[in-house]
């Protein structure tokens, strides 16, 4: 990544909360946002149903899964409040960045079932970079790991990576979230288990049933990046899609 956009993201997302930097930075030099086309793959290419996930087919939204939410912690409040005033420079350039693919974004994960604020998630994952590099194979603008990708029904291969199709990837991201979120009953639950893994999770869920995600960050029985990315991602609901929230009086708009 230029050297200037990577302190643009540090500055942004470093601040978001007092626990650290963002989970994952790219690495490498990365061209400008192509316009978001679907290709001939992205239209024709049929539903993969995932074994691991299970989720075959978009579904239409549900009252559970119609909002993402913002996160009722103050972490999340803290954060959003930051956001908008000393990273405000910061937080318009990340999503003028994603202006041209956030529309796009919202349609693609709307029409699967799942809350159009879920598009804010490659912000925090990539920076609205399609082609982003993670330090750990992660690829595209959602960071999808090899094997998951193809477990997702993606191909990955020396000479095709569908990770870097926004719409392939898009498509893939969202079904993995639904069937989290419908493993979990909860986003914010998903969200951790998108990026620290299901299994993380459930070990977590084991020693304390029920428990929330709030109580399981809280009480550090989560990593310290899962914690941090869910918090990125809510807060930037509260600025950047303020409608997601379960009650307008914690959005904090730009």
């Amino acid at each position: 990544m230029r050297r200037s956009t990577l302190l643009l993201l540090l500055l942004l997302l470093t601040g978001v909360t007092a626990c650290g930097p963002m989970h994952r930075r790219a690495t490498e030099s990365m061209p400008p946002i192509a316009p978001m086309t679907p290709t001939r793959d992205a239209i024709s290419r049929p539903t993969v149903t995932d074994p691991v996930v299970g989720v075959a087919h978009p579904q239409a939204p549900s009252s559970s899964t119609s909002r993402l939410g913002c996160g009722a912690h103050p972490s999340v409040a803290a954060a959003a409040r930051r956001l908008v005033s000393e990273r405000r420079s910061a937080t318009t350039a990340l999503l003028a960045r994603g202006a041209r693919l956030l529309p796009e974004l919202k349609r693609l994960v709307a029409e699967a079932g799942a809350p159009p604020g879920l598009a804010i998630v490659p912000a925090i994952e990539s920076g609205f970079r399609v082609d982003a590099r993670g330090r750990r194979g992660e690829r595209g603008l959602w960071q999808l790991k090899p094997q998951r990708a193809r477990q997702l029904g993606l191909v990955v291969t020396t000479t095709r990576d569908d990770r870097l199709d926004p719409v392939l990837a898009t498509h893939a991201a969202t079904r993995h979230l639904l069937a989290l979120r419908a493993t979990y009953d909860d986003w914010a639950l998903a969200l951790a288990a998108y990026v620290a893994g299901k299994g993380r999770l459930d070990r977590a869920l084991r020693v304390q049933r029920g428990a929330t995600f709030w109580e399981l960050a809280d009480q550090t029985r989560l990593p310290r990046t899962a914690r941090n990315f869910v918090v990125n991602v809510f807060a930037l609901v509260r600025v950047a899609a303020p409608e997601e929230c379960e009650s307008p009086a914690v959005a904090t708009p730009l």
